[in-house]
């Protein structure tokens, strides 16, 4: 945590305007990464391939076509 609040002599980093605009980009990152994440991926991607996957129509299994 140290590294986070480097605030203390032998600082020699840009201003605290700086530090606050990528503290704000790293929150806008995490926000955007849960986002697509719990809201796209889990429920929308995930159940679609599990029931492509469990169907056994997909790609995947082999079938004998006479």
């Amino acid at each position: 945590m140290e590294e986070i609040m480097k605030g203390g002599e032998g600082w020699n980093g840009g201003s605290y305007a700086r530090l606050w605009v990528g503290r704000a980009l790293a929150i806008a990152n995490v926000t955007l990464w849960s986002y697509n994440l719990f809201g796209f991926l889990l429920p929308v991607y995930l159940p679609r391939s599990f029931k492509k996957y469990y169907s056994g129509n997909g790609s995947t299994t082999t079938s004998k076509e006479e």
